[in-house]
Order: C-alpha cells, then sequence, then structure tokens
C-alpha cells in the first residue's frame, strides 16, 4: 500500500505548480496537508491555537489553499474544504479556549473525511483511507500515530517530500515500512 500511495503521488505531482489541480485527483493535496496539521496536533509540545487561526501559518485553514501552506485569495479555495472545516474546526476556533488534543484530531479527521469524500479523479484510489480513525501516539517521540496506519504516515511523508520538498528523516520512514521518496 505505501508503494501504491509513492507511485501515485509521483506520477501525480511530477512537474506540477498548482497541486491541488494536478492530473488524476482532486483534493489530494487538502487531504495529505490535513495529515500533516493531524500530526503536528499530536505534538505534545506544541500549541494548538496557531492551528485554528484562519490566518497563522502553516495553520488547517490553509489546506483549503491549493497550493501547501501558501496564503490564497479566497476565490482560490477549495470550497468543499472550506465548509467542511467551518463545520468542524470553526467551533473549536471560536471557543475561546485550547481544544483538548484528542478533540482537535477528531475534528480534522471529520474535515479530511468530507475531503477524502468528494475527491474525485482516476488517481484517487491511492489516498489512504479514513478508516480506523487514528489517536496520537504519545508514547513515541518519532511517530505521531500507532503503526498500524503506516499508509497514512506514509501518504504525509511521501506527500511532504514531493510536495514540499522536504528531507523525511529515515528512521520516521524506517518506522513506518514507507519507501524511500524520490530526491
Amino acid at each position: 500500500r505505501a508503494q501504491a500511495v509513492l507511485n501515485s503521488t509521483r506520477s501525480i505531482l511530477t512537474n506540477r505548480r498548482n497541486v491541488s489541480e494536478a492530473k488524476g485527483c482532486r483534493l489530494k493535496q487538502q487531504s495529505a496537508c490535513l495529515l500533516d496539521v493531524m500530526e503536528r496536533s499530536c505534538d505534545i509540545t506544541a500549541d494548538l491555537s496557531p492551528l485554528l487561526q484562519l490566518a497563522a501559518p502553516a495553520s488547517a485553514w490553509m489546506c483549503c489553499c491549493r497550493m501547501p501552506f501558501a496564503p490564497c485569495p479566497v476565490r482560490n479555495l477549495e470550497p468543499t474544504c472550506v465548509a467542511a472545516m467551518v463545520k468542524h474546526i470553526g467551533p473549536l476556533a471560536s471557543a475561546g479556549e485550547r481544544p483538548a488534543r484528542d478533540e482537535l484530531l477528531g475534528a480534522l479527521q471529520e474535515v479530511r473525511a468530507n475531503v477524502v469524500a468528494n475527491a474525485t479523479g482516476e488517481m484517487c484510489s491511492e489516498i489512504a483511507p479514513v478508516e480506523p480513525r487514528v489517536a496520537c501516539n504519545l508514547a513515541s517521540p518519532t511517530a505521531a500515530w500507532k503503526p498500524e496506519r503506516s499508509d497514512l504516515a506514509c501518504e504525509l511523508h511521501v506527500w511532504r517530500a514531493v510536495s514540499l520538498q522536504k528531507p523525511v528523516e529515515p528512521s520516521v520512514l524506517a518506522h513506518f515500512g514507507c519507501p524511500t521518496p524520490p530526491a
């Protein structure tokens, strides 16, 4: 499964400037971006507040933009993503108090579920499934989720390597059994 995610990500994202409109799967970028925010929500040292703020760099709301973590005008937001964010993240962001980590992770998974359900294109079958849901793996400093969801971890790390051109630690790839992303 991890190799299929890698191959799909390579074929969709190679030489693409606008990731969310890449031939093959509309909303794949949003799905992977939400995985990134889900992982960061499991970091016990992280302040969760910036993840909820509409205009904060690398907030969950930025996942609705077409390019990874790049500010975008309202007309370039993915409507499906925005609607899911308003429904599930909006109440947490406006509550005035910091949400519990598991509450935020649950809301992010609901947003991703809406995005995945509305993803269209022949390559969308390569998006890791929504179920089973994940819980934070607070016992591990290198893995946000338990190894049972290695498909999510591999999709996330391959997306980071390909879309964000961010190096991935070999120990993280080994922990989840992920293939090495393309250089």
